[in-house]
């Protein structure tokens, strides 16, 4: 019943961004619209996997908090710290905590590479403002 109440209410979010992005002065709203999209298909999925039976389990809440703890600080930090320090500072935690890999060097050097990939593909592929 959760993944049902979940799915609806990220669809009814979805179609309402999507219909305010028409009403946004921004030329570039392709890339938008094609993650809400996604996030609506998404949703129906959830919806119809949610009647399969199948209950999800979270078997260590102090991992869920963690990520929500970091989400909410790349939000606030986003806005003051330079987008690869921070973004490089969000990878290296989310890697951590899902206990990728033992090797420091490796977590660093994956976590500075996607900052660098995500900046090169937004701001010079997209020329989106970070």
């Amino acid at each position: 019943m959760f993944e049902k109440i979940t799915g609806g209410i990220m669809i009814g979010i979805s179609l309402i961004l999507f219909f305010t992005l028409n009403e946004v002065p921004f030329k570039p709203v392709f890339f938008p619209k094609t993650l809400l999209i996604l996030l609506m298909l998404l949703s129906i999925v959830l919806i119809f996997r949610g009647t399969s039976g199948k209950q999800i389990v979270i078997d260590n809440w102090k991992d869920v908090v963690g990520a929500g703890g970091i989400m909410i600080c790349y939000v606030i930090l986003i806005a003051r710290v330079p987008f690869i320090i921070v973004t490089t500072g969000l990878f290296f935690i989310a890697l951590l905590l899902s206990r990728y890999s033992r090797s420091m060097v490796r977590i660093w050097g994956i976590s500075f590479g996607l900052a660098l990939a995500f900046y090169f593909v937004f701001a010079r592929l997209f020329n989106v403002p970070i």
